[in-house]
Parts: C-alpha cells; sequence; structure tokens
C-alpha cells in the first residue's frame, strides 16, 4: 500500500542517502531536504521517495525535486507525491504549478505530461549546476486533483 504523508524527524537519513544515490549534484540538494518541508512516500511502512514543493510567491508553487527510490519506481509513487504537491498548491490558493525538469529525464516529462502540463520548450536555459532545463507548468484554478 503507498501512502502520501508529511514528513517526519526520523525521514531526514533515508532522503539523504535517496539523494546521494540518485543525483550527481546532490550535494546541493541536501540544503533544501534540511530547509524545506516536504512530503514523503511509504510502501507498507517503508521509505519509498519525496517531493519538496515551495512557493515560489502568493500566486505559483515550484515542484523542486521528486525523487523515488530505485526499487519503488513504476510503481505511480512519482505521480502520487506529483498530486500531494499540486492539491498542497491548491489548499495555499495558488494558481499555478510549475517544474524545471531536465532535458535527459523524459521519465519525469512524460509523468508531467500525463498529469496534465504543459511543457514551455521555448524556455530552455542553462542552470549554473548542471544540464539544460525546460519549464513545464499546469494552471491549477479549476483543476480537479489528477
Amino acid at each position: 500500500m503507498i501512502k502520501i504523508r508529511d514528513k517526519k524527524a526520523n525521514d531526514l537519513i533515508p532522503a539523504l542517502r535517496l539523494v546521494y544515490s540518485s543525483f550527481s549534484d546532490w550535494y546541493k540538494k541536501v540544503i533544501l531536504i534540511l530547509l524545506y518541508s516536504y512530503f514523503v512516500a511509504e510502501v507498507n511502512g517503508k521509505f519509498a521517495g519525496f517531493v519538496i514543493p515551495r512557493k515560489i510567491d502568493n500566486n505559483v508553487g515550484e515542484i523542486y525535486l521528486i525523487a523515488v527510490s530505485k526499487e519503488y519506481r513504476r510503481m505511480g509513487i512519482g505521480h502520487k507525491l506529483l498530486e500531494k504537491a499540486m492539491d498542497y498548491f491548491k489548499e495555499k490558493n495558488m494558481r499555478k504549478c510549475i517544474s524545471w525538469v531536465r532535458l535527459s529525464n523524459d521519465t519525469a516529462k512524460r509523468m508531467y505530461l500525463k498529469a496534465g502540463f504543459r511543457s514551455e520548450d521555448r524556455t530552455i536555459k542553462k542552470r549554473i549546476f548542471g544540464e539544460d532545463l525546460f519549464l513545464m507548468e499546469i494552471d491549477l484554478v479549476g483543476k480537479d486533483a489528477t
């Protein structure tokens, strides 16, 4: 059974391990785990992944990071974490949700498109630490949970 919940103090170590094993620029994401709130996915009580949603302004929320442990991928956990973050933004009366996705991350792009996001390919940019990114976005006003 997949459960999405608020983070707990004992989620810190599994979240740090997941980031370290999943991202070449893991050291930049560690600070975010320490600073921001996030939601955790559990499968049968075991840590499976997390999402960091953050407020950009009063109208826009950003999915900063979704990470799912390798052994739990292809189970819809990333999509459930995305839904939780979008619901969180809707509760905060935000009108739009965005996410910057690495050009090489076809899995994430498919997940966002399936959830109703649009790909704004014209906004490709290079971040200082990493590869080129493109913007995915969805209007939250009038949208039911996906």
